[in-house]
């Protein structure tokens, strides 16, 4: 996947067996989800596009 997401008052959720290991991805929302084996890559240095700052917590939740 190739882009941006950007809901900033909403939630993102990615579930199964999503990957987009082969493209430039940053997601701009109030939470992102992640559940089975996703992956994703933020390197968007090949498109000319700095990184999006990223807060620094995280929680882990069962």
């Amino acid at each position: 996947m190739t882009g941006a997401l950007y809901f900033p008052s909403r939630d993102v959720q990615y579930n199964g067996n999503f990957s987009g290991l082969n493209g430039c991805t940053q997601i701009v929302s109030r939470t992102v989800n992640w559940s089975g084996s996703t992956a994703i890559s933020a390197d968007c240095s090949d498109y000319g596009v700095r990184p999006i700052p990223v807060l620094s917590l995280v929680k882990l939740t069962e």
